[in-house]
């Protein structure tokens, strides 16, 4: 019975880390698509 409550909550752990994991690198990429624009180039550097 504790073997099987404990693997459960193994289980749950783990998914919980998943979900944030996801959730962090969904984050981070709509961040990073709608971030700020960014700065404008000075006119001497053409390749920017």
């Amino acid at each position: 019975m504790l073997d099987d409550r404990k693997a459960a909550s193994v289980r749950a752990v783990a998914i919980g880390l998943a979900l944030v994991i996801a959730l962090a690198s969904l984050a981070t990429v709509n961040t990073a698509q709608a971030g700020p624009p960014p700065a404008p180039c000075p006119p001497n550097l053409k390749d920017c």
